[in-house]
């Protein structure tokens, strides 16, 4: 028995370090996207020899502070028109 039989493999959810191929799998986005993001120091990463690794957390993070979106907002859109046509509607 090898020493790599006999550590189990965890599942991707479970896994508190991930490589990028990973990272892109959990997150769904691309390698050029996450390698970006670890260029301008949004998604810190570290090295293992050759490897790329991220933490587990630091994707979480860099997920959770990703901006969000309210409804259909669109870029240029004037304060308060989505509100306008709800109201409009009746909704």
């Amino acid at each position: 028995m090898t020493r790599t039989e006999r550590i189990p493999k965890l599942p991707l959810l479970e896994k508190v370090v991930l490589t990028i191929d990973e990272a892109c799998a959990i997150s769904g986005m691309g390698r050029t996207t996450i390698y970006t993001a670890i260029r301008h120091g949004r998604l810190p990463a570290r090295k293992r020899g050759v490897r790329t690794i991220i933490l587990r957390a630091d994707i979480d993070k860099f997920l959770d502070d990703l901006p969000r979106m309210h409804g259909r907002e669109k870029v240029g859109e004037k304060e308060g028109e989505d509100e306008k046509l709800l109201q409009e509607k009746g909704l």
